[in-house]
């Protein structure tokens, strides 16, 4: 080969390997800069930080400054450093391995045996292919990978009890407008009314909502009474409740409704409890919910106190948020103990 063409051939190379550069997807910067609305944003401590939310969106920039501006505020996340150190890496264990089979005491299958079950819930109650086809679902992960692994159906199985429908979609609030045709608001009566299918209705219905308005930062009211609450409208989580629980005794008269109180919600940052940007704990909306159960004279399960805590929660939280195998083991575990 001549000299010439070796040249041409080296050309060629260079060009390919710049092409092949100014192609490849751009990464997570390593210093925080202005983002747009003035946020300033660390795209590589961010990524660090947080590896389950590099898992699922990668590590470019504008990738993660999406997720904290849509999640990570809300879930207490860092958008710069402030001197904390990444969360210590969760326990070496398989959490569907080791997530024990739920069983049910004979006083729960004396008193619930043989009951159809609904669920009206969010991210945490769903699982793709289990509820209506146009909501959206959160579940499966890879920490949370079959049906028979969620809270409901470990509850449902373990009490000998029928499946009937999931009207449970991720990221929904209670709050909102009640006249939603699309069933994305859990006060719409359209929520209320696909707790039915054309099959069957239930005599149980299970309601595990009221984390988003909390991530949103809802005003969640004062419930005193049913009037009361009407009057704030369903822009306060207890107004929306209120309308909730309204709809859902309407449309199901016959049905034994319980209301499950949301569990923990844990900053995987500090390991603490989140606060929201009102300041608030998930807790201080659960109150809303231990009373409008009381008032409308349906059963209260208070799941906030299934056992998840600062010191164990990676082993059952995936994400601070969302159960894995063994907390949905420990949800059921705690319904059938205590409903």
């Amino acid at each position: 080969m001549n000299k010439k063409i070796s040249l041409i051939l080296l050309s060629a190379l260079l060009l390919s390997a710049v092409l092949i550069l100014n192609a490849t997807p751009a990464t997570a910067c390593a210093a925080p800069k202005e983002m747009p609305g003035g946020v300033i944003f660390d795209a590589a401590f961010y990524g660090a930080m947080y590896p389950d939310v590099v898992k699922v969106f990668g590590t470019d920039e504008n990738a993660l400054f999406q997720h904290y501006q849509k999640y990570g505020k809300k879930e207490g996340r860092l958008p710069v450093s402030n001197g904390a150190a990444a969360a210590p890496a969760a326990p070496a264990v398989n959490p569907v391995a080791t997530a024990a089979p739920v069983s049910a005491p004979r006083a729960f299958l004396k008193r619930w045996k043989g009951r159809s079950v609904s669920i009206c819930g969010d991210s945490i109650s769903t699982f793709g292919g289990n509820h209506p086809t146009d909501y959206v679902p959160f579940f499966p992960q890879s920490y949370m990978p079959t049906s028979d692994l969620t809270w409901w159906m470990q509850t449902i199985r373990a009490g000998g009890m029928a499946y009937v429908a999931n009207a449970s979609w991720s990221g929904s609030r209670v709050t909102g407008n009640s006249q939603d045709e699309s069933g994305k608001t859990g006060c719409s009566i359209k929520r209320a009314t696909d707790l039915s299918t054309a099959a069957a209705a239930p005599n149980m219905i299970f309601i595990m909502m009221g984390a988003n308005d909390f991530f949103g930062s809802v005003q969640p009211g004062s419930y005193v009474s049913r009037e009361a609450a009407q009057a704030s409208g369903n822009g306060s989580f207890a107004g929306a409740y209120n309308t909730m629980l309204n709809n859902i005794q309407a449309l199901h008269p016959g049905a034994q409704i319980v209301c499950l109180t949301c569990i923990p919600a844990i900053c995987t940052s500090t390991g603490t409890p989140m606060l929201n940007e009102l300041g608030l704990t998930i807790n201080d909306y659960n109150t809303v919910i231990r009373a409008a159960a009381a008032d409308h004279g349906v059963l209260c399960c208070d799941t906030y106190a299934c056992g998840i805590t600062s010191d164990n929660w990676k082993m059952y939280l995936g994400d601070g948020i969302h159960p894995t195998a063994q907390g949905m083991a420990l949800i059921a575990s705690y319904i059938v103990n205590h409903l």
